[in-house]
């Protein structure tokens, strides 16, 4: 995607990183792969898109711990 606002997310207390391989693998599936360079850490997940002229935000209710 051209559009930085639209993507995966992954964010902690340094900051958010967007996610830049994915695979939407079904209307509510996204697979994600996390670069190495992700430092190891506690992370929430949030998705941003813009189907029209407004952005939306989803989140999961789940952490995801990189090792």
């Amino acid at each position: 995607m051209d559009d930085v606002a639209q993507g995966v997310f992954l964010e902690n207390e340094d900051g958010k990183k967007r996610m830049t391989k994915f695979t939407r693998a079904g209307t509510n599936i996204i697979d994600v792969t996390i670069p190495a360079d992700v430092s190891a850490g506690d992370y929430s997940v949030f998705v941003v898109t813009k189907p029209g002229t407004h952005y939306f935000t989803a989140s999961i209710d789940s952490i995801v711990t990189v090792a």
